[in-house]
């Protein structure tokens, strides 16, 4: 059982009051790890190194990302989730300051393991805080609020990151730490203390033993991969589709992209408080079968 200054079932706006900064906090995140991809041939130019070598950033960080979450909730599940946000929003903030400081390939790839450590605790801790406040009916609602945040990202976050970067890209970084500032005071004023119970590290990767759970896993890992493949190199694979009288077709395609992303995030919080979560997951991975498998038409159109 969770442990909170407020009731566990507390008022609807008031749980959506508390979860609305976790969602600031995961735009934060995600906008942290795909606006890189815009900036790309920017920092590339300004590092003396290649667009290859500059995508790298953000290969390290979805890794680092991905290796320490499981780490750092287990390593911090005994301190309350309002402390472990604003520890991780912290760092996070002092990784980009970092990387918008850095005068070097070396020192920024360090600065986004650094920051990446920071986001892979707010993601985690947000989620949990979430699922902790709100009641079991509510749950995959509120839980598509916070992660939201980072599928909003995903429409806004790459266009704005853009649109700040084209006067420097460092200004982007900057906007970034800002934001994560934001979000730890929102938390800080708003966020009950959330406690959840310690579990120590093997208990924690006790699931990975389960096949459902690994499968689960599994497809996620290869969906996020695909996803970040494209995503960081969209720019150059996108080149044909912008053209002198069609120069904003970039940001239109990433900005369609991300309203897919949002809108699907949201129907299926309300589809799983609904329906069975199999039935959710068969419907999104067929739909995104059959979309990727007549993709190639239409790209070869262009």
């Amino acid at each position: 059982m969770s442990q909170t200054d407020t009731p566990a079932h507390a008022a609807t706006s008031g749980s959506i009051r508390a979860l609305l900064p976790l969602a600031v906090a995961t735009f934060a995140v995600g906008t942290d790890a795909f606006v890189i991809a815009g900036l790309l041939p920017a920092i590339a130019g300004e590092l003396d190194v290649s667009v290859v070598a500059a995508g790298q950033l953000v290969s390290v960080f979805a890794l680092t990302l991905a290796v320490a979450a499981p780490v750092l909730s287990w390593l911090l599940s005994s301190m309350d989730r309002r402390k472990a946000l604003q520890f991780a929003l912290a760092v996070f903030v002092v990784g980009n300051i970092v990387t918008a400081l850095s005068p070097n390939y070396p020192i920024m790839m360090s600065a986004r393991v650094l920051t990446a450590l920071g986001a892979a605790t707010i993601t985690a801790s947000a989620s949990s805080a979430a699922t902790a406040m709100a009641p079991e009916e509510r749950r995959g609602r509120a839980m598509a609020l916070v992660i939201g945040g980072l599928t909003l990202s995903t429409a806004l976050g790459m266009p704005l990151g853009n649109l700040i970067g084209s006067v420097d890209w460092r200004l982007t970084l900057w906007a970034v730490a800002g934001l994560g500032a934001l979000a730890a005071i929102g938390i800080s004023a708003s966020l009950p203390r959330v406690s959840l119970p310690a579990i120590d590290l093997t208990a924690r990767l006790a699931p990975l033993r389960q096949v459902d759970v690994l499968t689960i896993l599994i497809a996620t890992t290869l969906v996020m991969a695909g996803h970040y493949t494209l995503y960081t190199y969209i720019g150059a694979i996108s080149a044909e589709a912008t053209t002198d009288s069609f120069p904003h077709a970039l940001t239109l395609i990433l900005f369609a992209w991300g309203v897919g992303v949002v809108s699907g995030n949201f129907i299926a919080g309300f589809w799983v408080d609904k329906r069975s979560v199999l039935k959710v997951t068969v419907a999104a991975l067929g739909g995104g079968t059959v979309l990727l498998a007549v993709s190639h038409l239409q790209s070869a159109t262009w």
